[in-house]
């Protein structure tokens, strides 16, 4: 664990973390699991890119896929997870396809992104990262630190886990 790592905290829970006060946080103070297990956690991304944006992330530091520390175990593991979201996402979000990516150059911690994309997308990943309004949920989609945003990754988590 390193002291700078975004992803490396004492909680035992990374989806319960930090306040929604904080805008370079991405974590936030609500129930957004998708899946638990001894190796790895699957959350939704505060941030939002797509409707279900979620992170797949590995509990044991590790600086990227290439990290000589990186068992066999903890990959098949992670995978695995990324597997069984990706295909609950398109079952329960009706999302045409999962993109998913590993990007460790803003937080190097190995993690993978979980995508998910639509018919209705216009242009792939050029609106991406912006606010967009959902019509289907009546939430707001993107960075945004209000209770609204808490509410709606809860029903989002409790959707895609559904539970």
């Amino acid at each position: 664990m390193t002291s700078t790592c975004e992803f490396c905290c004492p909680e035992e829970d990374l989806s319960i973390r930090a306040p929604l006060d904080d805008p370079k946080n991405r974590f936030t103070d609500c129930d957004r699991w998708l899946h638990k297990d001894e190796y790895c956690i699957v959350t939704l991304d505060p941030a939002q890119l797509s409707r279900g944006h979620a992170l797949a992330i590995l509990r044991t530091h590790r600086n990227d896929v290439l990290d000589p520390a990186l068992t066999q175990e903890e990959h098949h593991a992670l995978v695995d997870a990324v597997q069984k979201i990706a295909r609950l996402m398109k079952e329960r979000l009706s999302c045409d396809r999962v993109y998913v990516a590993t990007l460790c150059d803003g937080v190097e911690h190995l993690h993978y992104h979980l995508i998910p994309r639509y018919r209705t997308d216009i242009t792939g990943f050029a609106f991406i990262g912006q606010r967009e309004w959902s019509r289907l949920s009546g939430y707001w989609i993107g960075p945004r630190e209000t209770q609204q945003r808490v509410e709606y990754l809860e029903d989002l988590a409790t959707t895609i886990r559904g539970v």
